[in-house]
């Protein structure tokens, strides 16, 4: 019988976004279903992944990893699992020796599969995971991407580290038919044909801020690793996934307007961006060099176990 388990991101500081994944994977109806298929756990430091693998059964068919991506990175808790270029994780040796070799590996979270980086990003955790089959996003997650069975099947923006080819970033994770798009039309223009009218304004507001190749996406509180956050006017704008991804606060009631890198290639640098938006330039942290390893991988921090199925 085939065998799932998914981790969800259970940070020190509590996020909304996780919560919410939490309680759309528990069963929604009042039946109680003897289905031991599909196993929850949450979890705040990476370190912990073998000791969830092991509990859960180690003959995994497949093992999802819910956090905070980038094509660079992959943030799980509190602490990244993934960085592109650094040295891996000691724990993604300890489960290379337990996970069987047909297993796949999931990595649920903004972006992990764009572009050269995020394609560089799966093939090198495959290859510190003794060369098991990892799965990077070309859209953005979401907390409504998942189900009572974890991510659902109709989420279709995936990446596996077995190919060579370079993936685009996709508006939505899935094909959503839109009356009267017309065929080869751009893809994020025909997104917006679903969304709401004040939204749609909102977005072409802003979308002149950007340079050609950041398209509007709508609203949503995706799981994207943040970069850095500037103001423009008072509204906060957070850069995240590597740039790729723009979250504007425009109104506290509602989630962000999201604007989106639309090609594979990296973001260049974009100071007349900056200067547009009142500043200045990019943060200097941006070019700070990489920190040496830290302690962080040796933290036994709470665990948090969903219910099992």
């Amino acid at each position: 019988m085939d065998s799932y388990l998914t981790v969800i991101s259970y940070p020190a500081k509590m996020e909304t976004v996780f919560e919410n994944i939490a309680f759309n994977v528990q069963w929604q109806d009042s039946q109680e279903r003897q289905d031991a298929q599909y196993r929850f756990f949450r979890c705040q430091n990476p370190a912990q992944l073998y000791e969830l693998v092991m509990s859960a059964g180690r003959y995994l068919t497949r093992l999802d990893l819910v956090g905070h991506g980038a094509p660079t990175r992959f943030r799980l808790g509190d602490f990244n699992l993934l960085e592109l270029g650094r040295e891996p994780h000691p724990v993604l040796k300890q489960l290379a020796a337990v996970l069987p070799d047909d297993v796949e590996v999931r990595i649920l979270g903004c972006l992990t599969g764009i572009g050269q980086e995020g394609l560089a990003l799966i093939q090198q955790a495959s290859a510190d995971l003794g060369n098991k089959t990892v799965i990077g996003t070309t859209a953005r997650v979401e907390p409504e991407h998942f189900g009572p069975e974890g991510l659902l099947k109709s989420f279709t923006a995936l990446h596996s580290s077995r190919r060579t080819d370079i993936a685009r970033p996709l508006p939505v994770p899935f094909p959503v038919p839109v009356i009267g798009a017309a065929p080869g039309r751009n893809p994020y223009l025909t997104h917006l044909l679903t969304q709401d009218v004040q939204d749609v304004e909102s977005l072409l507001h802003w979308k002149q801020f950007f340079p050609a190749g950041f398209e509007p996406l709508g609203r949503g509180r995706p799981l994207a690793q943040p970069d850095f956050t500037i103001r423009h006017e008072g509204v906060p704008v957070t850069f995240a996934c590597d740039c790729r991804l723009v979250l504007i606060l425009d109104d506290a009631r509602k989630p962000p307007l999201l604007m989106g890198w639309s090609s594979p290639d990296s973001v260049p640098l974009l100071p007349a961006v900056m200067q547009t938006l009142g500043a200045g330039s990019l943060p200097e942290f941006l070019f700070a060099p990489v920190a040496a390893p830290t302690a962080e991988h040796t933290v036994r921090p709470r665990v948090k176990r969903s219910r099992s199925r």
